[in-house]
């Protein structure tokens, strides 16, 4: 026999507090714990709580759940999703809001959207502790293996590793916090792209040895005014036993990987000028 619905509820807002107040839960599993509430919890007084710590965090991961949100019964529950949209910045929500704001009569909502929107147009919004801001652009693959898969991961493995160095903020091309943003917060701005030049295995003995060449390019934002050229690579050895030509393209990946890298580590000391 199910609970009663008010025991129901108690036992959502005891989850609820118990993750907006551990400080040790695991950011990931946090947000995903509350992305998941925010469509199930039966209180609207819940749900609001929960879009406001949303949108608080900053989490990209939430933004799904807020956009579902946007559709919620109760307006203060739409008003505060829309809001919490505005402050992680990630233009993905823009259609949705623009939905809500065409649809509700709220004053409210209409306000919460229209200065969501006004964010979304400024881009994501940079930590307080970033002197430096990447933008990564558009990488290629000229190597005769792997296609769009293996230059997605390169992109993917530029952004993480210049996200991942102290003092700077990294994002996508298409999700870009606006010049004014930018100069308002006085980070120095630079725009990367890329391309995998040559991907290769040859046996060698015992082994199978694999290699990997990138070229990186390094332009002011939004200048685009070209500061540097970078041109590496990464190795890695396999037992030749071991090596399975159809799945080559994952120790490929594995080698992207460590290329990233090292553009990272020659441009952050050479032009960026901070400590990882």
């Amino acid at each position: 026999m199910p609970p009663p619905p008010s025991t129901a509820r108690v036992r959502t807002a005891i989850v609820v507090a118990l993750l907006l107040l551990a400080p040790r839960v695991g950011r990931a599993d946090r947000v995903d714990s509350l992305a998941q509430l925010l469509a199930t919890a039966p209180s609207y007084k819940v749900r609001l709580q929960i879009a406001i710590t949303l949108g608080r965090l900053g989490d990209r991961r939430a933004v799904p759940a807020l956009i579902a949100a946007l559709r919620d019964a109760d307006q203060n529950v739409q008003g505060a999703a829309a809001a919490a949209l505005g402050q992680i910045g990630d233009r993905r929500a823009d259609a949705q809001l623009r939905l809500l704001l065409e649809r509700t009569r709220s004053v409210f909502v209409q306000k919460q959207v229209g200065q969501a929107l006004a964010l979304l147009q400024e881009g994501p919004p940079l930590p307080a502790d970033a002197r430096f801001f990447v933008a990564v652009g558009t990488v290629a693959n000229r190597a005769t293996t792997g296609g769009t898969q293996l230059s997605q991961r390169l992109a993917e493995s530029l952004l993480r590793r210049f996200a991942q160095t102290p003092g700077v903020a990294a994002g996508q091309r298409d999700r870009l916090p606006s010049a004014r943003r930018l100069r308002q917060h006085g980070a120095v701005s630079y725009l990367i792209d890329g391309s995998i030049e040559a991907l290769s295995h040859q046996a060698s003995g015992s082994e199978i040895l694999l290699s990997c060449t990138i070229r990186v390019s390094l332009a002011t934002y939004p200048e685009n005014s070209m500061k540097a050229f970078y041109s590496g690579g990464a190795t890695m050895a396999v037992p030749a036993r071991d090596f399975d030509r159809a799945h080559a393209d994952e120790l490929y990946a594995e080698l992207l990987d460590g290329a990233a890298e090292g553009a990272r580590d020659h441009l952050v000391q050479s032009y960026l000028r901070v400590t990882h």
